[in-house]
């Protein structure tokens, strides 16, 4: 079992390669909309948020306060996602809170609240909405099991891609999610601070905006 220090600093580790991903990719979506291929990065930043998202439920001493924090964030980055993406969906914070949800539900075995994740993913669109449920939970639920969850990880990958909910692309993930499991855990030397991601999503996308409306002056 991990200890805590080894997971914050694994955590961290991550965080920055998923957060610098993030960015790239969202510079592409703003200014280069046709180059889909470059989008494989998003893959390695969404394929690392669910794993996040997994292990600091498992580690959290407070999961309700956990839970609360990303609702409140994802309200706040509501706007500037709007406004940078203008599509009706909320954004993936929100998402994040319902993926919480669903793991902090099962895990309390009060499956009867389930409707409260399910019925708002029917009716209203959610950055990656089903999907991004279930990764969080195959990776909770068999993290001492890492090729099982690698190979549940895979197939769930493979039937959406067959069903048309997500694009080919997203077959990327799947090596991405084997940077997540197996990376040895070690001292990066690196840190941040908790809540950097919750302020730097907003602030990105207001940024990008600006550039975009200086670039189109």
């Amino acid at each position: 079992m991990e200890n805590i220090k080894a997971l914050k600093t694994r955590s961290d580790f991550l965080k920055i390669i998923a957060i610098s991903s993030m960015f790239i990719d969202h510079v592409w979506v703003f200014f280069y909309p046709e180059d889909l291929y470059f989008r494989i990065l998003w893959r390695l930043a969404f394929t690392i948020f669910a794993f996040q998202i997994a292990m600091w439920f498992n580690f959290t001493s407070n999961r309700k306060k956990y839970i609360s924090r990303m609702f409140v964030f994802g309200l706040i980055s509501q706007i500037p996602y709007f406004l940078a993406f203008d599509n009706g969906q909320f954004n993936i914070i929100l998402t994040f809170t319902l993926a919480l949800l669903a793991l902090y539900f099962i895990s309390e075995k009060k499956f009867f609240l389930l409707p409260v994740v399910i019925v708002p993913l029917i009716l209203f669109d959610f950055e990656y909405s089903f999907i991004w449920i279930l990764w969080p939970l195959i990776f909770y639920y068999f993290r001492e099991y890492k090729l099982i969850s690698l190979a549940l990880f895979s197939f769930l990958i493979f039937i959406a891609v067959e069903i048309n909910y997500i694009h080919y692309i997203q077959y990327y993930s799947i090596f991405w999610a084997i940077l997540c499991l197996f990376m040895p855990y070690k001292n990066y030397f690196l840190s941040i601070p908790r809540n950097f991601f919750y302020i730097f999503y907003p602030w990105h996308l207001i940024l990008l905006l600006i550039l975009q409306n200086l670039i189109d002056k």
